[in-house]
């Protein structure tokens, strides 16, 4: 069961309670009474801040060994505007515009500096709707609250005192089979209250505050006279109101002669109104000495219950009810349709995201690994554009040297001891550029051997120039390569070109030039061959003549040496 602060807020004292709060359905034991205390205001307080006065309410509490948190107050009624206002027959939903309307024409002072709180009469039909309006100044109100605040409490509830001991009177009266119209009669001290309940509904209040200066006589005597007034008023309001109850709430040592008197005046039954009969207290909470006082405060507990009366509470009043706009339900749920369809675009994009990342850290993966392999290759493919390279420059030395010794005189004249074959090693060959060269050493029976030789190279220097002269010597007896049948050396560099396309012979002859011979049968059927620029110097044992050749050939010769042919 929650706990509840009550207090009836006075302007000089405080009456309060500290309770756990229960469904009304237990009884008694709904409300459970675990202290009970009066705090008596300081003068010097009376005009001080609500911070101040939060201050002194908090150390009296701690002083009291009072805890809580959730407080509800009750007002006297002597500290609120109660009114009976007649409205046009409506509906309950129009009642809460057509009671402010009404109660702000008729009160004298600006309806947005009150707290308004209404209680409804039963509807009568053909005739007005009767309310009972209760206000309260926000100002006072919102003191109240910052008192609490500064004291550690929250308010929870603002009601009055009337409501509150009409729900103490109906919880007294639920044994009753019917229900009657009460009177009750409140007196502390000075103060004197005044209310009529018909089923469980307020129909009257009233409240004033006798002279301090009466005697007990005297108060009894002003009392009944306040009553008989209440009664007055109650007549004009309305005439077919009749009490049947009346219900006493003083101070024990006035109950024997104001209750023989009130039943004389009312002449009807009056009986005495112990609040703490309605409630159940703790074994350790010692019974007040006058529990008049703390009727307000154990109202408002048994109202938090489950209230049977209809209650007053200025921070809660009657609303007219939020009328239902088909537009604003349409708006909201085009809203969530709008949400929801926004949350699957973020949970559809979230995903191709998350799915697109995975794949792109996937791909940046296999690209380190295929970097790191191709690396890891470099080396070989270098290799092979290198051997590649090497390749397609490569010669076929095997075919050239066939081909070249097709053009070789006889073995019997003249031999190769020696052959060197070496590549072309240009860096940016060109089409047509040589692609090799031989270097031929080798002996010969004669001069004439050697140049026969240089004569058959020189017409094929398309395919074979030569790139050095053929050097032909007689070789010496101390030589290693000496052979008296050959004494003639010579050395020879033979250039490669690449293979040319075989041209085709064009048939019949052509016109000769002025000045030119004309060719035999023979010649004509051969290609033309255009002589190479080549130096071949021969050097015979003895003086010879110099051979004549196709292109100007330096020739040297030698006589041969001693033991040597000639």
């Amino acid at each position: 069961m929650p706990d509840l602060m009550a207090l009836e807020w006075g302007s000089d004292q405080l009456m309060g309670m500290t309770a756990s709060v229960g469904a009304a359905s237990a009884g008694a034991g709904a409300v459970r009474i675990r202290s009970c205390f009066q705090l008596q205001q300081p003068p010097e307080l009376e005009k001080a801040d609500p911070a101040q006065i939060g201050a002194w309410l908090k150390d009296e509490l701690a002083k009291q060994g009072v805890r809580g948190e959730k407080v509800v107050v009750t007002l006297p009624r002597s500290d609120v505007v109660v009114k009976r206002l007649e409205v046009p027959d409506a509906p309950d939903d129009e009642l809460p515009i057509l009671v402010r309307f009404q109660a702000a024409a008729k009160s004298s002072q600006p309806i947005d500096e009150l707290m308004l709180d209404f209680l409804p009469a039963p509807r009568r039909e053909g005739l007005p709707r009767e309310v009972l309006v209760a206000t309260y100044p926000k100002q006072s109100a919102e003191q109240i609250r910052a008192v609490c605040t500064a004291a550690g409490l929250q308010l929870a509830s603002l009601g009055i005192t009337p409501v509150a001991l009409a729900e103490l009177v109906a919880r007294n009266e639920v044994s009753q089979t019917e229900p009657h119209t009460s009177i009750v009669v409140s007196r502390h001290g000075q103060r004197l209250e005044i209310f009529v309940l018909r089923r469980e509904l307020l129909l009257f209040s009233h409240g004033t505050r006798l002279p301090e200066d009466y005697t007990a006589h005297e108060q009894q005597q002003a009392t009944l006279a306040e009553v008989s007034r209440a009664l007055v008023a109650l007549k004009g309001l309305n005439a077919t109101v009749k009490v049947e109850r009346g219900w006493l709430l003083v101070s024990p040592g006035d109950h024997t002669s104001l209750l023989t008197s009130l039943k004389s005046r009312l002449g009807c039954e009056v009986n005495l109104l112990d609040p703490l009969t309605s409630v159940t207290l703790e074994s350790r909470v010692a019974r007040p000495t006058d529990p008049s006082l703390y009727a307000g405060p154990v109202g408002i507990l048994l109202s938090q219950s489950g209230d049977r009366v209809a209650s007053i509470d200025f921070l809660a009043p009657r609303q007219p009810p939020v009328k239902k706009d088909p537009r604003k339900k349409q708006a909201i749920l085009a809203g969530i349709g709008v949400g929801v369809a926004a949350l699957l675009g973020i949970s559809w994009y979230t995903y191709e995201y998350l799915r697109l990342n995975a794949q792109l850290e996937l791909q940046i993966a296999e690209d380190r690994e295929l970097n790191e392999f191709i690396k890891k290759g470099e080396p070989v493919v270098a290799a092979a554009g290198k051997l590649d390279k090497w390749n397609k420059r490569s010669v076929g030395w095997l075919d050239e040297f066939a081909e070249l010794g097709q053009h070789l005189p006889p073995r019997d004249r003249l031999f190769v001891t020696e052959l060197k074959f070496e590549e072309a090693n240009q860096p940016n060959p060109k089409p047509g550029d040589p692609i090799g060269k031989v270097v031929a050493v080798g002996l010969a029976r004669e001069r004439k051997d050697v140049e026969t030789l240089t004569d058959t190279l020189i017409k094929e220097k398309d395919r074979f120039p030569l790139g050095a002269p053929i050097t032909p010597a007689p070789t010496s007896e101390t030589s290693s390569s000496h052979d008296k049948y050959y004494p003639w050396h010579f050395e020879s560099e033979i250039v490669i070109q690449p293979p040319r396309p075989a041209t085709v012979a064009v048939a019949g002859p052509k016109p000769a030039a002025k000045g030119v011979p004309v060719q035999n049968a023979t010649d004509k059927a051969k290609p033309e061959v255009k002589p190479v620029t080549g130096k071949t110097s021969v050097k015979p044992s003895e003086p010879e003549k110099k051979p004549a050749t196709a292109q100007p050939v330096a020739t040297s010769a030698t006589a041969p040496a001693k033991g040597g042919r000639p």
